[in-house]
Parts: C-alpha cells; structure tokens; sequence
C-alpha cells in the first residue's frame, strides 16, 4: 500500500517550526516525521519558495473511470468471458485498445474474480 503524501498544512508547519528555531530532528520527532522529511521540506521551501507535493511516479492509468464502468457493465452481463474477449469488447465500445494483462489488472483493482463458471466450458 501506498503512503499518502504529508498535507501542504503539515509542511507548512514542520518548516515554520524549523526557522523559528528549533533543531529539525526535535521537529522530527514533534510531528512524528522522519529527520529526512523535514530536511527535504525546508530545502524544497528555500529552492521552491513552495511546499505542495509532487504527483506521484508512474504513469497514468490506460483506462479511465469511464472505460472501468464499462468494463463492469460487460463483467455484470457475462461473468464467465475470457479477459481476451474483455478486452476485444472493450475495444469495440470504446476504441480503447488493451493487453490482456490491463484487462486483468484493472478487473483485479475493481474487486471481481475470475472465476468461471464449470458448466460453460
């Protein structure tokens, strides 16, 4: 799992912390950070002149919240498809072309199994 960024507000507080003249690694432990986190923010304010978290690293999702709710509809209709046929459905409806494994890790980040159903076969 993730860790969220610190609130700008923290930040904030943590570096006024720091120029009012209190050691960073008493300010530290104050705001149960890492030394780091505070050594960073004060750099980032002097450098910067701000302190607003950066976006975090990666990419963007290839399929938006719109082709995920389109996905669902597919997965409600026909539990039992293939990620293949997921995905070549998907493509048809939206023109969003997708790898098998996008398909499926989408379907895995939205909760669904995969489980098919022994009388289809």
């Amino acid at each position: 799992m993730a860790m969220r960024a610190y609130s700008e507000d923290l930040r904030k507080r943590i570096v006024g912390a720091v120029v009012g003249g209190k050691h960073p690694n008493d300010v530290a432990e104050l705001f149960k950070v890492s030394p780091a986190s505070v050594w960073r923010f004060v750099k980032q304010q002097r450098e910067q002149g701000q302190l607003c978290a950066s976006l975090p690293p990666g990419r963007p999702r290839r399929l938006t919240a719109a082709h995920e709710a389109v996905l669902i509809e597919q997965l409600t209709a026909q539990p039992d498809a293939s990620l293949a046929e997921l995905g070549k459905r998907l493509a048809t409806a939206t023109s969003q072309q997708v790898s098998v494994m996008t398909v499926w890790r989408t379907v895995k980040r939205l909760g669904w199994t995969r489980k098919k159903d022994p009388s289809s076969k």
